[in-house]
């Protein structure tokens, strides 16, 4: 089975609900620093989580400076 993740880039809750209300995510993986931060992550896995949806936040990732 292949699953599918995403949805990183979501500033706003209703642009990720938009995605899990059609069945278009298994994984919902939004980012911490723009979704709202631990309040918005924390929403975001309600909303997953009522689906029956997998939640992982996402890290941006940025490399530390030399």
């Amino acid at each position: 089975m292949l699953r599918i993740a995403g949805d990183e880039m979501p500033r706003e809750l209703h642009d990720l609900r938009f995605l899990i209300e059609r069945g278009c995510l298994d994984v919902v993986q939004p980012d911490a620093t723009i979704i709202g931060g631990l309040s918005g992550l924390a929403r975001t896995a309600r909303l997953a989580q009522g689906r029956g949806l997998t939640f992982t936040p996402h890290n941006l990732g940025r490399r530390p400076r030399a």
